[in-house]
């Protein structure tokens, strides 16, 4: 009997130490993806306002997007992604 009472406690010992330790990492995970996602959204803000105004409905082909249409689609992934991390999705609506 105490070598069943053990063996639960070591158990339950070590599922928590594992939770403990992936909460840990989840939040570096977190704090990282997110330092990345605000780092990324300043560099993108900065190439975008660099881009002359009367160039924004460049399109170098017409098979692809204007340079305002790949813009929102960006900005706006950004956002999803910062929003999803927070636990706080917003609707896909680029």
């Amino acid at each position: 009997m105490k070598f069943k009472i053990i063996v639960i406690i070591s158990f339950i010992g070590m599922f928590l130490f594992m939770a403990f330790v992936n909460k840990d990492k989840q939040e570096s995970d977190y704090h990282y993806l997110k330092e990345r996602l605000e780092k990324t959204k300043s560099y993108t803000i900065e190439v975008l306002e660099a881009m002359p105004e009367s160039d924004y409905m460049y399109k170098p082909t017409e098979d692809v997007r204007t340079y305002t249409a790949l813009a929102s689609h960006t900005i706006y992934s950004i956002e999803w992604n910062i929003e999803l991390m927070k636990n706080k999705p917003i609707k896909w609506k680029p």
